[in-house]
């Protein structure tokens, strides 16, 4: 946290307090900002400079007559000029004029400057208020009380020493014409707008920081253009852009942070050396180095870079010359950018555009880049290594890659005093997975030997061997490939290029099949396995599978490249076909209004017909509805799966709508006429209708029903629309009965006006435990007939009992086992099937009443429904 510091001066040219400038903290905020506080309505002038030219030291050039005193406030008018030959000390000083001469002048309290400071040197104690004005050549400004530049401010060959915090705000700007300002340490340069600290052409400035240069307000760019940024302190991002341009040699060894959203931007051409950390919010990574196109920056030892959302890099250079680990949530290198050099990459990194990874250093030393996060390099990019022997690091480039790796592009690695041989066997790359293959290289070759690239074996690596080669190899391909006649703007049907290697050696390529032509854009090369780092093996094929799109109606033609080991080292088919009219589909009409229909009634069907060009037929893929009301329209058709050359089909589109309002969609049809789909735009209104119905027990069922615990109670009910009601209507049951789950089957449906709709409605009571099954009856009171059967059946086993074994134990306990069993059978559940509820309690018994409810259109009906536990 910083302070907020408010530098605030009296009207009449005196100290706002004893000490000079007044420094009141009054609040922490999260970075150091600068206000100041000018005296409202000016400095007052005690002393005034009153002839358009002449000597400081004359008493009678001032106005009241005499010399200023140390404890006046002098001004200059604009207009006037005033020489200076010696350096008296002011309190104040209000500069419109020019002051000049062979002297200087002290000012112990505030300045206003907006004229001219010739040559000399000028001591400021209090605040210096700068809104416009030059610094002449030869002269020197010390301000050591603070510093305002409030508007557009020029300096000439002049140096500014800064011992104080300093605000560029509002119109304030810097011209620095072969000048320098230092910045001192301890002290803050505040950017508080979005203008620059420039030279005009052909010049340059200086800006030297030594305390902190920071950019707090302003959300567009600040440049520093053609100024030379030496930073030694430390440089704070903390709202908008900093844009270095137009210099080979800013430098940074002090600390640069990034808030969120800020950005430092190395313009094209511009370099910057960094020997200092790099640094941003530790638990929100933010803020992006951007190395413009032809850009650079050098991070040399004892740089590093944490906690940025950042580094782009579309075209410029990074190199990372022995520096700590540069990390960013994302480094990306694109459109010919370059990352070169040894060292530690913390970020997803990828490589992308024809940009380039170079994994070696000064003095060809072979070297490693590591990535902690993923890496991707896709076909057009490009790793360059060196290979001086057989050793990862010392011997050979290598990529280590402590994440996902996905790999394409080309290898290029070049030999320093080392031949190959057979067996060499080089880990290129390490992942912790790998996925794609690497599409050319140029690795050097012993005699009868071929490079061997081998993917995930073990897994994580690609791994180059070099094998001998039996013999050579010879390509066999077929001359020409004719795709034949394709409308313009469809696609043909795809052709195999089938090449065959009839030698006795392996066939390796040297760069992935290519096309190449003045119609070779209109040819596609879709899928191939002839592919670096695969060879073909002797009597082996490997093929490339091609289409053709035309974009003209006329002969177009194109080559297929190989290039390889065999001799001559490239290889190629011809490749023609033609373009013809392209193909046409015309629905009419294109709109259909289907104005108002019923809510969930079918609307009379529509019609729309789809015609074919008259001279090639159209292949439909498909007919279909978008839109936010595509489900409330229907279609059916002859259209499917083509429409012959010069004739039509018809599309009968059906609209039901499922609500009252206005509804529209899109009729798309997708086939192979440009631009690939034709649609038909909808619209119709649904209206509520008339909803009226009854609701009535099914024939021959009733209202009532009596279950024990555990069984399912069922109930069939009728709804019968009244004539002419439609719309959807939906079903409920309530209110619940404890532990007892009620269901209506279905539990929706669509008023038609006519045809009845059957309910089924189930209620599944709840037993905690399942003992001997019973069964629902239709009983509205009584004991269930089993409960029955089981008392007989124990009356009579008792009486047979006692009559032909009277004196027997088992007579004995007859009495008791018949009353058991029955007292069980009375409180056991209705069903063995797992509880309704698993883990409620038994349904209590007792005389139970439900509604099921049909509501459409606002309308509702109810049937009461009664159900007895027992």
């Amino acid at each position: 946290m910083g302070t907020h510091i408010v530098y605030a001066f009296a009207t009449d040219g005196q100290d706002a307090n004893s000490s000079g400038v007044a420094q009141q903290l009054i609040g922490e905020i999260s970075a150091q900002v600068f206000t100041v506080n000018s005296p409202a309505g000016g400095l007052t002038c005690s002393k005034t400079f009153n002839v358009a030219s002449g000597a400081w030291e004359t008493a009678g050039n001032w106005t009241p007559s005499g010399l200023p005193a140390a404890t006046d406030t002098a001004c200059v008018p604009a207009g006037d000029s005033a020489t200076l030959s010696t350096t008296p000390s002011i309190a104040g000083l209000v500069l419109q004029g020019t002051l000049s001469g062979t002297g200087g002048l002290n000012v112990s309290g505030a300045a206003n400057l907006s004229g001219t400071l010739g040559s000399g040197t000028y001591t400021f104690g209090g605040l210096v208020t700068w809104s416009g004005g030059t610094i002449g050549p030869n002269s020197v400004a010390n301000t050591n009380g603070g510093l305002a530049i409030t508007g557009a401010v020029t300096l000439v060959s002049s140096t500014v020493n800064s011992a104080s915090n300093a605000v560029m705000s509002g119109s304030g700007q810097l011209t620095m014409d072969t000048a320098t300002f230092n910045q001192g340490t301890g002290f803050t340069f505040d950017i508080q707008n979005d203008l620059p600290i420039s030279a005009p052409a052909g010049k340059f400035g200086v800006f030297n920081n030594a305390g902190t240069l920071q950019k707090s307000a302003g959300t567009g760019t600040t440049d520093f253009n053609a100024v030379k940024l030496n930073n030694t302190g430390t440089l704070s991002l903390l709202s908008g852009t900093i844009s270095l341009t137009n210099v080979s040699n800013d430098s940074s060894s002090g600390q640069i942070f990034f808030a969120a959203g800020t950005t430092l931007r190395v313009s094209p051409g511009a370099t910057l050396n960094l020997s200092g950390p790099i640094s941003g919010p530790v638990s929100s990574p933010a803020g992006t180095l951007l190395v413009s196109s032809t850009a650079t920056v050098n991070f040399n030892a004892g740089s590093s870079s944490t906690a940025l959302a950042a580094i782009n890099i579309p075209g410029g250079s990074i190199f990372l010359n022995n520096a700590g680990i540069i990390g960013a949530v994302s480094i990306s290198a694109s459109n010919g950018g370059l990352i070169a050099n040894p060292g530690i990459l913390a970020g997803n990194v990828s490589i992308t555009g024809g940009a380039a990874l170079s994994i070696f250093g000064p003095g060809n030393f072979p070297g490693t880049v590591n990535i902690n996060g993923s890496f991707s390099i896709d076909n057009v990019s490009k790793i360059f290594g060196l290979l001086s022997g057989t050793t990862p690091n010392t011997g050979f480039s290598q990529l280590v890659v402590n994440g996902a790796a996905t790999v394409g592009g080309g290898l290029f690695y070049t030999p320093v005093s080392f031949t190959p041989a057979i067996g060499n066997s080089l880990t290129l790359v390490q992942a912790t997975t790998l996925t794609g293959t690497f599409v050319s290289n140029n690795f050097p070759t012993a005699p009868n030997s071929v490079w061997n690239f081998t993917y995930n074996a073990p897994p994580g690596t690609a791994i180059a061997t070099l094998q001998a080669s039996s013999g050579n190899p010879v390509v066999s391909l077929p001359a020409n490939i004719n795709f034949g006649n394709v409308p313009v703007g469809t696609t043909s049907a795809q052709q195999v290029v089938t090449l065959t290697n009839t030698g006795t050696g392996a066939l390796n390529f040297t760069s992935a099949p290519s096309l190449s032509g003045g119609n070779s854009a209109d040819f596609t090369i879709v899928s191939t396995t002839c592919a670096v780092g695969t060879p073909v093996a002797a009597s082996g094929t490997c093929t490339v599978t091609l289409t053709f799109t035309p974009t003209q109606s006329s002969a177009e033609n194109a080559t297929l490249n190989f290039a390889d080991n065999a001799t001559p080292a490239t290889q190629s088919v011809a490749l023609s076909g033609t373009g013809t009219s392209p193909v046409t589909a015309t629905l009419s009409p294109t709109s259909l209004n289907f104005g108002t229909a019923t809510q969930g009634t079918p609307s009379a069907p529509m019609s729309v017909n789809l015609s074919a060009s008259v001279s090639i037929g159209i292949n439909v893929a498909s007919i279909g509805f978008t839109g936010p009301n595509a489900a409330d329209f229907s279609q059916t058709s002859n259209c499917l799966p083509t429409v012959p050359a010069d004739s039509s089909c018809t599309i009968n589109v059906i609209f039901t709508p499922s609500t009252s309002g206005a509804e529209s969609a899109l009729l798309v049809v997708t086939d192979n006429a440009a631009p690939g789909t034709q649609s038909v735009a909808l619209t119709g209104t649904g209206t509520g209708g008339t909803t009226n119905f009854t609701i009535t027990p099914a024939p021959g069922t009733g209202t009532q029903v009596s279950v024990q615990p555990g069984s399912t109670a069922t109930f069939t009910i009728v709804v019968t629309p009244a004539p002419g009601s439609s719309g959807p209507v939906t079903f409920t049951c309530g209110p619940p009965i404890p532990t007892t789950i009620c269901a209506v089957s279905p539990s929706s449906a669509v008023l038609n006006g006519s045809t009845p709709i059957t309910l089924v409605v189930t209620l599944r009571t709840n037993c905690a435990t399942a003992e001997i099954p019973g069964a629902p009856m239709n009983l509205p009171t009584g004991m269930p007939p089993q409960i029955i059967v089981l008392w007989l059946a124990s009356l009579a086993a008792l009486g047979l009992v006692r009559r032909f074994a009277p004196q027997t134990r088992l007579a004995r306990l007859a009495p008791a086992l018949a009353l058991l069993l029955l007292i069980v059978t009375c409180a056991g559940c209705g069903s063995s099937a797992s509880p309704a509820i698993p883990g409620a309690p038994t349904t209590p018994p007792g005389l139970y009443t439900i509604n099921v409810t049909a509501t459409s259109g606002g309308v509702s009906q109810s049937i009461p429904l009664m159900v007895r536990v027992i």
